[in-house]
């Protein structure tokens, strides 16, 4: 039987997992076609732009931030947060590329890379397949 204090653990450790996940699955992130702004609208695409690249170092540094200190202390948010760099980031960056933030995309890849490694989860063998997508695409963006 767990003591009281595990039980408040467990039960706090399963909402901020849930608080987290909503959280990113919830943020927007304008994407504009650059072949659509007009002389009227250029004012307006290069809005979205900086949006853009805003939000894309917002979420990189979040990613940063709950790889290197949310982790440890939340293993529960490992399943997910690959889940989640596997599909949606990756298909975010390759967004960024089309729309000729390519510069953004790297660097961000870069940081959230690092911080990956530094958990050793592209050693485990049971997540060689959930980090797959992020391994191919460290080739992709020229890293190691």
């Amino acid at each position: 039987r767990l003591r009281p204090e595990a039980r408040c653990i467990a039960r706090l450790n399963v909402r901020l997992t849930q608080y987290v996940r909503q959280f990113l699955e919830d943020m927007a992130i304008p994407i504009v076609k650059t072949d659509c702004a007009s002389e009227k609208g250029n004012d307006v695409a290069e809005a979205a732009m900086y949006a853009t690249r805003g939000q894309v170092y917002r979420l990189g540094k979040l990613l940063v931030n709950m790889l290197r200190y949310w982790v440890p202390v939340l293993p529960s948010i490992r399943d997910f947060l690959l889940e989640y760099l596997s599909s949606q980031f990756l298909f975010l960056l390759s967004s960024l590329q089309a729309i000729g933030a390519s510069d953004v995309g790297t660097q961000v890849f870069e940081q959230v890379w690092r911080a990956l490694k530094e958990t050793k989860w592209l050693d485990q063998p049971d997540l060689m397949l959930q980090a797959a997508p992020m391994r191919a695409a460290a080739g992709a963006y020229g890293q190691s």
